[in-house]
């Protein structure tokens, strides 16, 4: 498997995408008697990351980001916990996974949302926003429930959410809400 994505915690500990594959397929084996297939090794890594973290990002998350290409240049980032979370972001009535990420090259931290035939990147070197390209700075999130808006910190007129949402927060300081808006995600500013 080509997939350079890794998961790290606050301790930049690592674990491969690959291996939480394993993992959790050795554990589906073991209690429901199913021998599922995946590459990679199935040895652990010594600079493996614990195995609670890493295995509880839900197998279908980890499986769509080793099928996509474009998450070669990322990896999985546990700074935050949680550090996925899930809701219906582009509205379609599925349920989405977001969960932390740093670009490899440069490693500025952003969100890849995992949705249900594409993967979409925010921050982690693709700028959205007065969020920018970074979102080192973000020591918060939540998911926000689709329904109304309030008025943010701009005179812009606030979003019409297709879906659930998410609230980036840097505490004490601003926040901004990541939407789908049909064609991509967008940001509005909440708090400055």
């Amino acid at each position: 498997m080509a997939i350079a994505l890794s998961v790290s915690s606050v301790a930049s500990e690592h674990v491969s995408i690959s291996g939480i594959v394993h993992r959790a397929r050795r554990l589906a084996a073991l209690f429901a008697g199913a021998c599922l297939c995946a590459g990679g090794s199935l040895a652990a890594e010594p600079g493996d990351l614990d195995y609670v973290t890493g295995a509880s990002l839900p197998p279908p998350a980890v499986e769509s980001l080793a099928k996509f290409p474009q998450t070669a240049n990322y990896t999985l980032s546990a700074r935050l916990n949680p550090y996925y979370v899930q809701g219906d972001f582009d509205g379609d009535g599925k349920a989405d996974t977001a969960v932390l990420v740093a670009e490899t090259a440069s490693g500025k931290h952003g969100i890849a949302f995992i949705l249900d035939r594409r993967i979409e990147i925010v921050g982690a070197g693709k700028s959205i926003g007065n969020g920018g390209d970074d979102f080192a700075w973000m020591d918060a999130w939540y998911v926000y429930p689709k329904g109304a808006v309030e008025q943010g910190a701009f005179d812009e007129a606030p979003p019409v959410l297709r879906g659930d949402a998410l609230m980036a927060i840097k505490t004490e300081s601003a926040s901004g809400l990541i939407y789908w808006d049909g064609s991509g995600f967008a940001w509005y500013q909440q708090g400055d």
